[in-house]
């Protein structure tokens, strides 16, 4: 469905907005206007799958693809920096007191 666990934190992610999503084809564009087409790695992805990216389109949320192979990435645009807590993790600390282990 999305590249995991074989993306590597230190690959080169680049900024894309969908605009076009069929089953059969994943256009996108990139912050200087390029169009590309974004590989899914696995076509058969479940009716929720599809219909979650036709969301993303239609509201015009950037995602994070990968700059070789121009593939989604299951983390989104969550990464760990050298040790340092994630967004998600940082805002759960401040709200709750708790750390995820």
């Amino acid at each position: 469905m999305l590249i995991e666990g074989a993306f590597n934190q230190n690959s080169t992610i680049i900024p894309v907005q969908l605009i076009m999503v069929t089953p059969q084809r994943l256009m996108a564009v990139t912050e200087t206007n390029q169009m590309i087409e974004v590989n899914v790695a696995n076509k058969a992805c479940d009716k929720t799958f599809w219909e979650s990216l036709q969301d993303i389109a239609r509201n015009k949320i950037w995602i994070p693809i990968t700059k070789a192979g121009h593939y989604l990435i299951d983390t989104d645009w969550i990464a760990d920096d050298e040790g340092q807590p994630t967004d998600i993790e940082a805002i759960d600390d401040r709200q709750t007191g708790w750390t995820l282990a």
